[in-house]
């Protein structure tokens, strides 16, 4: 949970997170993950918690046991990407955080356009046209597409082996 997300992005050990932004994540392997040490944070204050015997600040192996194999956590996160590599691409669409797309706008993309490509290269008024989409949603569509680093994710999603496209597109 939280302290696993923490340790992704705000490592102790190694001091480069594996996680630089959401592009990295379908990239993650289980050899990123063992060495990584970070602080226990408290969920609520976000701040470490303290040993109450030593005071110390607690610092844990997130994904490692003690002998160096990797934990459940680990791999069920692992396993997890890999599921949602092959998510239908609404549930992709969902997780670009697309201003104004929840689940309902992106099921009518991905059904209407049937990939990621032909959405980016629709115009504004082809989105709008859309059933269930409209001009606010088709004009936040097209302001996240002409963003440089969200071209990025894309790229690095894609070379990962994200699924793109909805069965049947071309």
């Amino acid at each position: 949970g939280y302290v696993a997300a923490a340790a992704l992005t705000r490592p102790l050990e190694p001091a480069e997170p594996v996680l630089r932004d959401e592009g990295d994540l379908f990239d993650l392997t289980i050899e990123q993950l063992l060495p990584i040490r970070a602080y226990v944070l408290d969920q609520d204050s976000g701040l470490p918690k303290r040993d109450p015997k030593t005071g110390e600040e607690k610092i844990a192996t997130v994904f490692a046991n003690q002998q160096g194999e990797p934990k459940k956590n680990a791999v069920a996160m692992l396993e997890g990407i890999a599921a949602a590599k092959e998510a239908p691409l609404a549930r992709i669409l969902t997780g670009l955080s697309i201003r104004h797309v929840g689940p309902v706008a992106a099921q009518e993309l991905a059904r209407q356009f049937r990939s990621i490509d032909r959405i980016d290269e629709a115009t504004e008024q082809e989105l709008a046209d859309a059933d269930g989409v409209g001009p606010i949603i088709a004009a936040s569509v097209k302001q996240w597409f002409a963003e440089d680093w969200h071209r990025e994710i894309l790229r690095k999603w894609r070379e990962a082996g994200v699924r793109m496209a909805d069965e049947g597109s071309d």
